[in-house]
């Protein structure tokens, strides 16, 4: 690499790490333009603590819940179920 001048697609300074599409600052990931998709060798992609998440989750596939679940944090939230329940 030698003296050459910094690469167009990464760029790093005191603040922030940019690399293609990817922002990296402030304890954030940011896309510059379009998604972000992670993707593990391994298939699976742990999130080791508590996990906020702002804006609307959309699941396709199964899901898997273990322990208490709590659905809503307000009395004037509505649930709706389009499937039937089982127990």
């Amino acid at each position: 690499m030698g003296n050459q001048p910094p690469s167009k697609y990464f760029r790093k300074d005191l603040d922030n790490i940019t690399t293609g599409n990817i922002r990296i600052h402030d304890n954030n990931i940011d896309s510059l333009t379009g998604d972000i998709n992670v993707t593990a060798a391994s298939g699976a992609i742990n999130l080791q603590n508590n996990t906020f998440i702002t804006g609307t989750l959309n699941v396709t596939g199964d899901v898997n819940i273990g322990g208490n679940t709590t659905i809503g944090d307000q009395t004037s939230d509505t649930i709706n179920f389009v499937g039937s329940i089982d127990s």
